[in-house]
This record gives C-alpha cells, sequence and structure tokens, in this order.
C-alpha cells in the first residue's frame, strides 16, 4: 500500500481539493472533519497514517486538542504532523510531531 495521509480539516472543498491531488499522486487518503473525526476514523480503518495535514481551527475538537492527544493513540503516536492555519500563531508550545506550517491559503505546487 502506498503512503497514507490524514487530511483534517472542516472545510470540505479543502479537505476534498487536497485528497484528490494526493490520490492522483498516489497517496492513500482518509479524511476528518475534525480532530475528533480523525480519531475515530483512524480507528475504524485500523491504519497509521504517514503524515497528518493538520487544520487548527475547527469544531468539536480543534488542531491544537488533537495535538494534545495525538500520542494517546497508538496508530497516531508520533505521527508527524503538517499544520494548515490562516492563523498568525502556532500551537505553544509546538509538540514534537509538528514538521511544518503551511499558511492558508495553501496552494497544491
Amino acid at each position: 500500500m502506498s503512503a497514507i495521509v490524514l487530511i483534517v480539516e472542516d472545510d470540505p472543498d479543502i479537505r476534498e481539493t487536497l485528497g484528490i491531488a494526493l490520490t492522483k499522486h498516489t497517496y492513500h487518503v482518509i479524511s476528518a472533519r475534525h480532530g475528533q473525526d480523525a480519531f475515530d476514523q483512524t480507528r475504524a480503518s485500523g491504519l497509521r497514517p504517514s503524515l497528518v495535514l493538520l487544520d487548527l481551527q475547527m469544531p468539536v475538537m480543534d488542531g491544537e486538542a488533537f495535538l494534545g492527544l495525538q500520542h494517546s493513540e497508538p496508530l497516531l503516536a508520533g505521527v508527524p504532523v503538517v499544520i494548515m492555519t490562516a492563523e498568525l500563531r502556532t500551537p505553544d508550545p509546538m509538540t514534537a510531531t509538528v514538521r511544518a506550517v503551511l499558511r492558508k491559503p495553501v496552494t497544491l505546487a
């Protein structure tokens, strides 16, 4: 199986566009609407992502809460995270899993 990318994004257009682009590049994509959905989708699939693309501002469970609980889920613990945000600030402190911050709007290039 190809590398798995977990997209955690509440905007359906962004989530779908990223999913299509990554699938075209042979990645397996798991999509989630918010942090809790990401935990639920990961557990349901039983697959460990290679990377998490994470929005910060989302309903139900935001990106910071996801990062705070990431270590508690064996399928997500230690998985690298790329934050996608329109916010000027980033979580403080940044967790060890955060590898990069992309400012929205994110271009596919």
